[in-house]
């Protein structure tokens, strides 16, 4: 799917195979962009704050950056590249033990997972409505003036799994297979064109 970062994004609305609580889960992709400036959302579910998980390019500060947040804590974890140049590249987020961010089957970055204190829940999903946006934060189209979160590029072959993927599914899935973990596959997002 074609992202034109001025009105283009996918938003999933509040299905309960959505919701990841406080359990592992990973969440894979395809992106491509040559973007230079600004943050470029891959994937954002749930909140702008508070709970949510979210994975995004930005190449204004020259990085990919994962996070995971619930009602008292941020937990995020970043790659030393945006991965700007134009080419595919295979995304890999998960929650496990901790979190890690890998691409293209690379060595994952990690961080162990903050705790707070007195937190009442470790959810990521609210208990109420939600939604799942690819290509842009949830706040659009109401972002505040001057803020234009959205992907500028393509992203293809979006999952979601209710669990964390070892390092061998996460390659199988990168090489297209569909009989990785499907018993626990929440999303499928494998776009096609249409003529």
């Amino acid at each position: 799917m074609e992202f034109d970062g001025t009105d283009d994004y996918l938003r999933l609305v509040c299905s309960p195979s959505l919701r990841v609580e406080d359990e592992d889960f990973t969440v894979t992709a395809w992106f491509r962009h040559s973007a230079t400036t600004g943050t470029l959302p891959i994937i954002w579910a749930y909140g702008m704050q508070g709970r949510h998980f979210s994975v995004r390019a930005e190449p204004g500060s020259g990085v990919l950056r994962a996070t995971i947040g619930t009602d008292a804590r941020v937990t995020e974890v970043t790659l030393p590249s945006s991965y700007n140049d134009g080419a595919w590249h295979h995304v890999v987020f998960s929650r496990g033990v901790g979190i890690s961010l890998a691409v293209d089957g690379g060595t994952p970055a990690t961080a162990p997972v903050k705790v707070a204190q007195r937190e009442e829940s470790t959810s990521l999903t609210p208990a109420g409505e939600f939604s799942i946006h690819i290509g842009a934060r949830p706040d659009f189209p109401n972002q505040p003036p001057g803020v234009a979160q959205l992907f500028r590029g393509a992203l293809d072959d979006v999952r979601l799994f209710g669990r964390a993927l070892t390092p061998q599914e996460a390659a199988l899935v990168k090489d297209g297979s569909l009989t990785v973990a499907t018993d626990e596959e929440r999303l499928r997002l494998g776009f096609t064109s249409l003529w």
